[in-house]
């Protein structure tokens, strides 16, 4: 039985960082990445700052996601038992919830998260690397 074709591309890597600032300055200096989307999200189940950077020349593609914690929350707490570094690894999906099943997650509830799209964090997967799954328009 072959699997469904569910994700469209990889959307971004995820990468907790303590002091996002420095890691732009950084990208951006040595590599010539640019930001090209930066919010702040607040509340309990969040409470996080996400940059997204990429090439000048692939600004749509896939992205490098500074996820740095604003105040505690899952991700200032994540940061101190793990410490910064990969984070997770991002599918675009035309739908959360039909990826969520193809995953064999159907209890995850999906969330809205950064540039205001929803998305879920399947429970499940291999590998010893969080996967995020995240709806986009086609």
């Amino acid at each position: 039985m072959s699997a469904p074709h569910v994700a469209r591309r990889i959307d971004h890597v995820g990468l907790v960082v303590r002091d996002a600032d420095a890691v732009i300055a950084w990208h951006t200096d040595r590599f010539g990445l640019v930001t090209v989307h930066d919010e702040v999200i607040p509340g309990d189940d969040q409470n996080v700052r996400l940059v997204f950077l990429a090439p000048p020349a692939d600004q749509d593609g896939t992205a490098l996601q500074l996820v740095s914690p604003i105040a505690d929350g899952p991700i200032a707490r994540y940061l101190a038992e793990h410490g910064e570094g990969l984070h997770h690894v991002c599918y675009a999906v035309d739908d959360v919830e039909a990826a969520l099943v193809a995953a064999g997650d159907a209890e995850t509830r999906p969330f809205v998260g950064g540039k205001g799209r929803r998305c879920a964090f399947p429970t499940g997967v291999p590998a010893g690397v969080r996967l995020e799954l995240v709806e986009e328009e086609w």
